[in-house]
């Protein structure tokens, strides 16, 4: 599979890209600064630029199944950027024929069905007081995608931890709290199968790891209802 990368420099972004290549897979990833890419393997080919220059966004999807962006806000210098960047990216999208979209983002995120537990409303009440502009910015990112008619998936996490999968993973509609993390590798096996089996379209499956298993497993991670999700085809 040829996926797109957005973001690939980045804690999560990077795990995701060694993950796809580590399966086979090629990629493209756009990169601002190519020396901050941690990944140099066979099957990677790295595009110089931001997702602003349209050149370089379409070399990046020219070609791809799948676009995945871990693109991420680390300050309040451009409280847009969640939204002008997959604004950015689905034009490309529709432009190179791409219908499917991973997004990587936090928690925080809102999706309708959440829980209510204390936890997860502390997590964003927090957010909401230290990174208001960042909070404002995923809700508009939630209402440009739940408005959108490509298959997007958005997959929300906890306090990230950079370490492999733990093989304890769980995914789907989650009470998520500020005490609960998830480790990069975790993410690249949900990104990963979020790719290759068409789980999660149009859902923002929550995300955490659980205390680590002697071996990480790779199998399609089971929600808190007990249902594996099938891969979701088109019509």
């Amino acid at each position: 599979m040829h996926i797109a990368m957005f973001g690939g420099a980045g804690k999560a972004g990077s795990a995701i890209l060694e993950e796809a290549l580590t399966r086979g897979h090629q990629v493209r990833a756009l990169v601002r600064n190519p020396l901050k890419t941690t990944v140099i393997r066979p099957g990677l080919e790295v595009v110089r630029g931001g997702f602003e220059d349209i050149a370089a966004l379409d070399r990046t999807l020219e070609g791809a199944k799948v676009a995945v962006t871990a693109i991420g806000i680390t300050s309040k210098m451009r409280p847009t950027l969640l939204e002008d960047s997959v604004t950015a990216i689905r034009a490309g999208m529709r432009r190179a024929g791409v219908e499917r979209l991973i997004v990587v983002q936090g928690a925080h995120l809102p999706f309708p069905g959440d829980p209510k537990n204390p936890g997860l409303l502390l997590l964003k009440a927090i957010l909401g007081v230290v990174m208001r502009p960042v909070v404002l910015d995923g809700h508009r990112l939630v209402s440009l995608l739940q408005a959108d008619d490509c298959d997007w998936t958005v997959i929300r996490m906890p306090p990230l931890k950079v370490a492999p999968a733990t093989g304890a993973m769980e995914a789907g509609t989650l009470r998520i709290s500020p005490l609960k993390h998830v480790t990069s590798g975790d993410v690249a096996l949900l990104a990963l199968q979020c790719m290759e089996l068409g789980t999660y379209v149009k859902e923002m499956p929550m995300i955490m790891s659980g205390r680590p298993r002697p071996a990480a497993s790779t199998e399609l991670p089971v929600a808190r209802d007990g249902v594996q999700r099938p891969a979701t085809k088109r019509a």
